[in-house]
């Protein structure tokens, strides 16, 4: 299974072009997406990867705090195991994984670089701008190269009075169709909580929360709504995650993690500036993609800086969280094949092999199974065949195939459960050669025919 998704990943990378390239050299169509090496390698290898917005860079805070932080959460995720990946256009370019250089250069610019959503990323690229990438486009990006984690503050959402506006953001949507898991300190409290959370529902995407039972508010640790799913580990996020890619759902996931306690305190202080920020962009008519940085800029003021204060706080626990639920989710498909072989989870063991062998079980899945232990066997024969030199690859061949047709036979008649036979075939194959094999693969053949029919 970890095989299966590495190859995916790598071959997704391999679609673009100039994936590890330093620098763009301006030419139209000579590059769709830049992936960074260390991101591509990670990647590669099955290792852990989280992705990481960009807008918070450039529009969430001032320079130079922005960059502080941006590199300060970063090193967090790079300290908990995994690989930061921060997702940005420059230059018409979409980026995974950005240097210091890079990070410098959207942070001076800004709001100058465009908020860049879902929908506007073919005029950014075609444009040759700037865009720093909001929820949605982030995980658009991530999805393409396989980076199933992604961190953030807080999502968009369903923005107050937003049946009568019917204001709802591209976060909500994009988590209904694109397979990354979001983790995040719940919606931003700007928005309708209540009517987010249905909202997600309606996209058919899995709500859970972090060590509670209630939704988190973002600037505070309960919005006063129950979620449906508890995890209380990296670990249980992981398998949630894991199940969800195995089934191939197609949506995302919005695993929600309170604020720190340390920093919620400020939260009541913080919702009263909200209200009065609320009012002001009524008053002013600040609506669409413009409203969120206005509201977060304005309570900023509000606050004395308090919350910002607490965004960055979140931020970073959020990383932390993140980080620990990637490295989990990567040991946990790196070793996926081997957990579904040996324990036979998907195989009933109360099934009666008597009246049908096989059920759903078919020979040519079994055929699957030997190939590691066929494998096994090659250098084997190729060392210890008594058959002249120039036929030894046709005598390879031959053993080779009976073996396989051994097998199959050999699985009919076993009565306990379905992977008998494959554990069998495991078993044999991590011992040596030297003390089980004899010096034929043929004679392994006999060997293990009569070990399991026996």
């Amino acid at each position: 299974m970890y095989m299966h998704r590495q190859t995916r990943s790598h071959k997704k990378l391999k679609r673009f072009k100039g994936y590890i390239n330093d620098k763009f050299d301006g030419k139209e169509g000579s590059r769709l997406l830049k992936v960074a090496p260390n991101v591509y390698h990670a990647l590669k290898h099955g290792n852990a990867v989280v992705a990481l917005e960009s807008t918070i860079i450039s529009h969430g805070m001032p320079y130079p705090q922005n960059l502080e932080t941006a590199k300060e959460v970063e090193a967090i995720v790079k300290q908990n195991g995994a690989i930061p990946a921060t997702i940005a256009v420059l230059d018409g370019v979409p980026c995974i994984g950005l240097d210091d250089e890079q990070l410098e250069r959207l942070a001076k610019l800004g709001s100058n670089a465009r908020k860049t959503a879902r929908r506007d990323i073919p005029h950014v690229i075609a444009a040759h701008e700037n865009g720093a990438t909001t929820v949605s486009a982030t995980m658009f990006f991530a999805s393409k190269v396989g980076i199933p984690v992604f961190v953030t503050g807080g999502i968009g959402g369903v923005h107050r009075h937003g049946e009568q506006t019917m204001d709802i953001s591209s976060d909500l949507t994009e988590l209904g169709r694109t397979p990354v898991a979001v983790i995040s300190a719940g919606v931003k409290s700007i928005l309708d909580i209540p009517k987010t959370l249905e909202y997600l529902e309606t996209q058919g995407v899995t709500v859970a929360a972090y060590r509670t039972n209630d939704f988190p508010a973002f600037f505070t640790e309960s919005s006063g709504c129950q979620v449906p799913c508890r995890l209380d580990s990296p670990e249980e996020c992981a398998r949630l995650i894991n199940a969800s890619l195995n089934v191939m759902l197609g949506s995302g996931m919005l695993i929600a993690v309170p604020i720190p306690k340390e920093h919620a305190a400020y939260g009541h202080f913080i919702e009263s500036a909200i209200t009065r920020a609320l009012k002001e962009a009524n008053d002013k008519q600040v609506t669409g993609n413009a409203a969120t940085p206005f509201l977060l800029s304005r309570v900023n003021e509000l606050t004395g800086g308090a919350s910002l204060a607490a965004n960055i706080a979140l931020v970073k626990n959020n990383a932390y969280v993140g980080a620990k639920i990637a490295v989990a989710l990567a040991n946990l498909r790196r070793r996926g094949f081997y957990h579904v072989i040996n324990h036979a989870e998907c195989f009933s063991a109360n099934h009666n092999l008597s009246k049908d062998p096989f059920g759903n079980f078919k020979p040519s899945f079994i055929l699957i199974f030997p190939l590691p232990f066929s494998a096994l066997l090659f250098p084997v024969s190729l060392v210890f065949s008594d058959a002249p030199s120039e036929k030894k690859w046709m005598v390879k061949s031959c053993e080779t195939f009976l073996l396989l047709i051994l097998i199959v036979i050999a699985s009919t008649k076993i009565s306990n459960s379905r992977n008998f036979c494959i554990k069998k075939l495991f078993e044999k194959a991590r011992r040596k050669p030297s003390q089980t094999m004899p010096k034929t693969s043929f004679g392994t053949a006999l060997l293990l025919f009569s070990k399991i029919i026996f």
